[in-house]
Parts: structure tokens; sequence; C-alpha cells
């Protein structure tokens, strides 16, 4: 039967939908504005003066003091009222000023008493949108009697001028700023469906609405328990927090609290010390960047970004709960490329598949969905943790080094993603390529010509693939258009890079392969092809012209390698000036000698009679006292000043003065007297002679063109060394250490680890590497110690602008690290699936935690009994 577009259309859209339905609920930044005052605000200014010498608080140009012609003044000089309209509401205005209007506004169920109040909200709400805000808090003192009319004016300016295909409604949230008998502002967020319940609230407790309550703050903030409201106490930078210290510690420290504002964000730190003095840990508290704004071009100018899932409260409430992976106070930069989710249809054999395809019951897909930022995969041993990494790291980097495991995968029937590429969305179909199971075999092989071999990795073809580019219409209907095969690679090469297996990074210790290692992370993208087409033209030159070739190339080789050296001080610099406490790279060209050095030392081990290197080297060079030997010194000190393709440069092209005035060969003579050196005829190494034996040297060299040319291309495979060093003082540890950096040969494997981690993460910051990272169980070979200070705190800087997937059983990196999504696998031994996925803080994903990770609640609260004996001091 033959498969037609719409039905493979029909197919991919399934698999789209499968991903994409249940990404919702990681949800989409918004743009905040908080805090926003209204004409019900008896401070309400409606707009500022530009001269700084008026008080607008206290003087003429409050609100409640405009006339109705000078809020439409404003309104048109802000832009609200074109010219026509102005012009039409003057020549009217008697009307409006009339019963007859105030009349048809109730009549209208319209909530403004005014013209002047009505163009005032329709002027905010004007405001709102032209600054693209997605979520406003209306915040008057101590009333709510404004969100109707704010709400009305939003929605009213909405209708009027948008439609919801170019953009969304505002969405208008319940506050209110409650002044507090401690003079503390208290912000209080509520469910608008309740607007009733928070007017009688405040109706008990308000005196009067410009004097606020006679309740301090905390025993607001005990009330809003009962209420399931948001708590934070307002513009925290300009508050005197007056109290004792007593009160402030009990006020900081309530669980109803749920955060601190902030005018003045560059306070930021500041006020976080402030804090401290009453609470030791603050990261339970949220941080909001509020406008406070009581006029018009007040709006718009400081703004928090929040992650939601919907508009409604309890999502908001949410964002507050889970305010480190969902409240900014600055935007965060796009994550430009991230990996959405897998589709994997485990078919017969496949270890993966659903709960339902677990017990049998039914044949359907596992279906796992990634955040853009920080993603967790917890487990039991054997539940598949470490497959979807396996999975995912084939997939997109189109190689495997293990044929075993490459079997394994394929043992699935088809494997689906969806990926994102600097705002492009692409799915991918990825069909393993092997034969049937046959008579003598139980699992499926694959096809010998689907794959190569290159240095030990096996390279999977396009043949394994189909990718498909999203396009969506007018009519946001989806078209899959198929990408050709010979841009399959270059696609993926740009989305991906690879995972990092700390077992894998623990034998590339092991094996002594780390200084490459470090190289491939650092040259990633670096261009080698003028490098390469060097050494092709000196493997290539014919014996006869080497020389030639090697002295015309020699100056524009140094000069490539100054630039080299400059393009990557200026990345290294800035590394090391980011993470001054705990790494620092090291640009080392050309820095292991041995592998190319040596042959340029041999060569004076050689000569026309095949004599032995101990022979050779004590033979005198032009009947001088200098040897080979002496000759060997001279140019393992000359290295030590000069790179090698520079000795090359002064030794080919025969600038011997200037070799003389870097080091004088003369003083490597050993000049000896006696009656045997005297009646073998050698004579002193002086100015006369001298330049005799530097050509005696260059002719040695010349008769030895395979080791010359071999120790060149073996430099330029040097060429870019890199080396680190680890302050192995970096950890959480009791006692306050100083500074002790370490390189890289002289730490212990653990200290090794949690380096090169270190190293991965934080110079794909300064890199701006956007790519995902994958990284299986990083705390292996960890010491504790290291975890939380360098490995969480590594996490936490890159997980805003780069998704990382991990698998973990370290209950420090899930809990500490701020992750935006916990996948929990479970296993019956023949077949994988996800068990659970969410949000650390939800009590079914905390269970698990504390199950997998905790060795259950019985275990925790032990261990808690036991640490609070220290705690508590």
């Amino acid at each position: 039967m033959t498969t037609t577009y719409s039905d493979r259309k029909y197919f991919l859209d399934r698999i789209y939908e499968d991903i994409n339905t249940k990404r919702k609920k990681y949800g989409q930044l918004k743009k905040c504005e908080l805090h926003i005052h209204t004409p019900e605000s008896a401070c309400y200014r409606f707009h500022t003066s530009n001269d700084a010498n008026l008080d607008d608080i206290e003087g003429k140009y409050l609100y409640s003091k405009m006339t109705t012609i000078e809020v439409l003044n404003y309104s048109l000089e802000v832009g609200y009222l074109s010219k026509d309209i102005y012009d039409k509401l003057i020549e009217e205005l008697e009307y409006y000023n009339s019963s007859q209007y105030l009349q048809s506004l109730k009549d209208k169920n319209i909530p403004y008493g005014s013209l002047k109040e009505y163009l005032a909200y329709m002027t905010i709400a004007y405001k709102l949108y032209i600054e693209n805000i997605n979520v406003a808090v209306i915040s008057d003192h101590n009333t709510v009697s404004g969100y109707r009319k704010l709400n009305y004016a939003i929605n009213k300016y909405f209708n009027e001028h948008y439609n919801k295909n170019s953009r969304k409604v505002i969405k208008l949230f319940l506050g209110v700023e409650i002044s507090c008998s401690d003079r503390n502002h208290l912000m209080i967020i509520y469910d608008e469906k309740k607007i009733n319940q928070l007017e009688r609230y405040l109706e008990d407790i308000i005196l009067e609405k410009g004097l606020g309550t006679y309740y301090d703050t905390r025993k607001v903030v005990e009330d809003m328990k009962n209420h399931n409201a948001i708590t934070y106490i307002c513009h925290v930078n300009t508050s005197n927090l007056f109290g004792n210290a007593a009160y402030k510690k009990k006020l900081f420290n309530s669980n109803w609290l749920n955060g601190i504002g902030l005018t003045n964000i560059e306070k930021i730190d500041t006020q976080k010390s402030r804090i401290r003095e009453f609470r030791k840990d603050i990261s339970d508290l949220a941080i909001v960047y509020e406008g406070d704004s009581h006029a018009i071009n007040e709006m718009g100018k400081k703004n928090t970004w929040i992650k939601l899932s919907n508009m409604k409260f309890k999502s908001l409430k949410k964002a507050f709960l889970n305010h480190r992976v969902s409240i900014y106070v600055e935007k965060p930069l796009p994550v430009e490329k991230y990996i959405k989710g897998l589709v994997i249809q485990s078919g017969e054999k496949g270890f993966l598949g659903s709960e339902q395809t677990a017990h049998n019951k039914k044949e359907t897909p596992l279906i796992v969905n990634f955040s853009q930022d920080l993603n967790c995969i917890i487990g039991g041993r054997g539940s598949g943790k470490s497959t979807i990494l396996n999975i995912i790291e084939i997939i997109y980097s189109m190689e495997c080094d293990d044929m075993e495991l490459l079997e394994y995968i394929s043992r699935h029937k088809r494997i689906y993603s969806i990926f994102i590429n600097n705002d492009n969305e692409y799915l991918i179909e990825f069909v393993p390529q092997v034969n049937r199971k046959g008579i003598y075999t139980e699992y499926p092989s694959i096809i010998k010509n689907s794959y190569y071999k290159e240095d030990g990795t096996y390279k999977l073809k396009p043949q394994w693939y189909n990718i498909f580019k999203i396009i969506k219409n007018k009519n946001n209907r989806r078209q899959y258009a198929p990408i050709h095969q010979k841009y399959i690679a270059d696609l993926l090469k740009q989305v991906f890079r690879r995972a990092y297996n700390i077992n894998k990074l623990v034998d590339k210790i092991n094996n002594k392969e780390i200084s490459e290692y470090i190289k491939n992370v650092i040259t990633y993208n670096v261009d080698y092809a003028e490098i390469n087409q060097y050494i092709k033209k000196i493997i290539e030159a014919p014996s006869t012209k080497i020389l030639k070739v090697i002295r015309e190339s020699l100056s524009d080789i140094m000069y490539m390698i100054d630039n080299r050296k400059e393009s990557f001080s200026e990345v290294i610099k800035e590394f090391n000036e980011t993470n001054k406490k705990s790494l620092s790279i090291n640009y080392e060209p050309m820095y292991d000698r041995t592998k190319y050095f040596d042959y340029f030392m041999n060569i004076f081990e050689k000569d026309s009679y095949n004599s032995s290197p101990e022979q050779v080297l004590k033979q005198h060079v032009c009947k001088t006292y200098l040897t080979w030997a002496d000759v060997q010194d001279y140019f393992s000190q000359f290295i030590k000043q000069k790179n090698y393709f520079e000795i090359l440069d002064l030794l080919l092209n025969k600038k011997f003065a200037d070799m003389e005035k870097i080091l004088k060969i003369e003083d490597f003579q050993s000049i000896d007297d006696s009656y045997y050196a005297v009646n073998r005829g050698w004579i002193e190494l002086n100015k006369s002679n001298r330049k005799i034996v530097y050509i005696e040297i260059f002719n040695k060299v010349k008769a030895n063109k395979d080791l010359l040319r071999k120790s060149i291309v073996n430099c330029f495979k040097l060429i870019d060394n890199f080396d680190l060093q680890f302050n192995i003082n970096f950890k959480e540890d009791v006692k306050c250490n100083s500074t002790n950096f370490k390189r890289l040969s002289e730490l212990s494997l653990g200290q090794k680890v949690v380096a090169l981690l270190t190293f991965v993460f934080n110079f794909g910051v300064i890199t701006r590497d956007s790519t995902p990272l994958i990284i299986d169980q990083p705390e292996d070979n960890l010491d504790n110690v290291y975890i939380y200070k360098t490995l969480v705190e590594s996490l936490k800087n890159i997980k805003n602008s780069r998704q990382v997937i991990v698998v973990t059983h370290s209950s420090t990196i899930v809990t500490n690290a701020d992750a935006e999504e916990v996948i929990v696998m479970k296993s019956n031994g023949r077949r994988g699936w996800v068990e659970k996925n969410g949000y650390p803080s939800d009590e079914i994903i905390t269970n698990h935690i504390l199950n997998y990770l905790e060795g259950g609640i019985e275990s925790f609260k032990h261990k808690r009994k036991m640490y609070n004996v220290i705690l508590n001091n």
C-alpha cells in the first residue's frame, strides 16, 4: 500500500503533537509590569514633570488636581489620542462634562465616573501595550477599587486595536499595596476571582485609605497564608525596615513571605546582604524588579520576566514558589539551540517504551520532553537513564564509539526528536539501519554499508535519517520540508557538539589523553585548514626541494602562529578573569617538545657511516672542541628562548649572526688542553671559525631531511596546546581557604574530573556555546566537597543560556542547581519508561527524589536529625 503525502503529514503531525502538547507546562517568559498605581492611589500623578526641582508627589502635579483638559493634553502628547479624536473631544467637551454622559457610562456598565478618569485608565492601558507588557499587577495603596477599571481599559484597548493572531491580551493580576504599621509596604497579589473576599479583608484592617492598617507586616503576611495569596515587601531598597532585630528575624523567616521587591536593581547585592542579617538562606525568597509607577512615563522601565504556563493566578503562584527557574530581573538571553523532546517507538526488542508497553497493555511510544534549561534524569539502576543520553548523543552526533551500544539502540523501531536551531524548528526521524533478525540471530544487526569507521569511531551515514524543517503558514498550519541528505551532517553539527560521559572522561585521564581533550573543547570550530595545508605541502615535497619549501613557508608559518596566539589569548584572558577563583587556562603552543623536537635533536646523532648515536655525539665539529653532543646541548637551551619554527628560520636561512646574539655557541664547547686533545689537532671555537661550524650544523640538518620533515609535521600537530590550573580550595568546606592553584597533572582523579567539568561549563559561557550540554553522572569520581561549590554553581550559571540534560544520582545537583524538569525513570527489567516528570518542588517529584536519591523518607529524616545538631548552632 502506497503512503500518500497526506498520510505522512498526518503521522508527523501526531509525532509533533506528542512532544509539544506536554511542553505547555514549561511556560513562556512574560514581560511583567509589577506594582502599578492608578488614579485610585491618592499620590498618583498621571505624568511626571521633567523639572527635577519640582516635587510631584506633594505638589500641583497630582492627578487629583489635574483638569480634564490637562489629562486630554497629556493623552495626546503620549500618543493615546490622535489629533482628530482630541479635537473632537475638545469640541464636545460640554457633553462629556454633563450628567447625560455620566448616565450613559452607568447604563453601559462602564466603570468610570468621568471622561477624565476614562482617559486616565485608557492611557495606562495604551502605555502597557506599546511597552509590550504581557502581564501587569495593579497595586494601589490600600484599595482594589482600580482593578475593574484598569482591566476594562486593557480589554477595550485590545479589542479596538488588535486581533487574537497579532498578540495576546494583557493579563492583569489583582494586587494591593498595604501600608503597614511598621512602615513597611506589603504587596499582596490575589486571585482575582476572589476579589470580594479581599475587599472584605481590607475593610476590616484598613482604617483609612491614606493611612493604611494598624497591623504590622508580619501579621498581614500570616493572614495571607489562609487566603493563598502571594506576598512580598515592596521597594526594600528604600525601606528603613523599622522594628527590632527579633521582629525582623521573625518577619523575614516567615514561610508565607514569598519575596522582596526592588525599584533599583543595582542595589540587589546590598539588599541581599542586608536581609541575610535576619535570614541566613534567602534562596527561597523571590526577588522582583518592580516599577512602582505613579505616572504614565514611569511605566515600561523596570520590568521582571516571569515564566508562566498559563495566565491563571495558580500559575503565577507556582512561579513565585519556583522563582529560581521562573522569575528573572533581567530578560534571559534566548536559548538558540535545544532539544524539545523524543518519541521512541520500542518495537519488538527495544528497551525504552511507555508504561503501557512495558506491561503488555498497549504498544504506545515513550515520550520524553525536555525543558530548554536544566533537566535532571533520575531513577533506579538499569531504568534507562543513560540509554536516553546515549540515544541523544548517537542521533545528534551521527557517531558511536561502541558497536554493541549502536546495535542496542537500533533495536528500537523508530526514534523521533524535535529540535530548535536559531528559531527554526526541525523534526528528526531516526531509522535504524538493520537487517531483520534471521535464523541464527535473536536481534537485528547493523547493515554494513550504513556506516564507516574513523579513528576508532563508527560514523553513521545520512541514510539513517529523515529530517524535516517545520514551516508554519499564515493559518498556523504545519508543513514538513525535507532536508536533503547532503546537508544533514552540517545541520546536526550546528546544534550538537558532544555528550560528556564521566567514565569516558576518567578513561582519558588514565590514558593521559586529557591535553588533547582540553584542546578539542577550546579549538572546536577553529579553522585548521591552513595548518593542514602546510602539513600536506611538507609531506608531499620531494626530498630535493624540501628545504626550499620549508624556508619559503617559515615566515608565513610564524605569522600564523602569532595570529593564533593573539586570538586564543583574547578568549583565554576573558575566561581566566571570569574564573579567577577556580580555574586558569594556560596556552602553551608546541609545549610537548619530546614529540617533535627529539626528532630534530636525533639529526645530530647521525652520520654517513651509520655509526652508533653514542659514537656520533662524541665526534668533534670542524675539528673544534665542540662535539655533536655539545650541539644538542646548545639547541636544548635555544628552544627555551625561541620556538621551533623560529629556530628553523634562523638556521635554514643561515642567520648565524642572529643566532649568536641570542645564544653563543662557543659557550657550549669543552676546552681540553690535554696531550691527547692537542695531538688530535682540536682547536678552540671562536669568531674566526664560528661560521664554518654553523655551516656544518646546517649541512648535518640538510643531510637528514626525513627527520626534519617528521619533526615539523609533528610540531604542527602540537601547535595548539593548553593546560589547566585548578584551585583545589575552591570547594564547600568548613574552613575558609586561600587559593591554591595546581596544574592538572598534579591533581587527584576527583579533582581532575571537577576541574574538567567546570572548564567545559564555564568555557562554553565565554565562547557563547549554546549547544545542548549532555552529561552522564557528573558526580561519579567526584568528591562531595566539590559538588556544591563548583558543579552546582556552574550548572546554575549556564542553564539560563544553554540547555543541560544530566543523568544523576546526586540530590545536591537536583535540588540545588534549580532544575526546571526532573524526569523519573523506572524499569521492570524488560522495559524502561518515564514514571513521572515535573518541577522538583512538585510533591510527587519530591517523593521520588527522596526515594531514589536520599534512600527514602525515613533515611532522610535520620540524616536531618543528625545534621540538625550542627545546623541549629
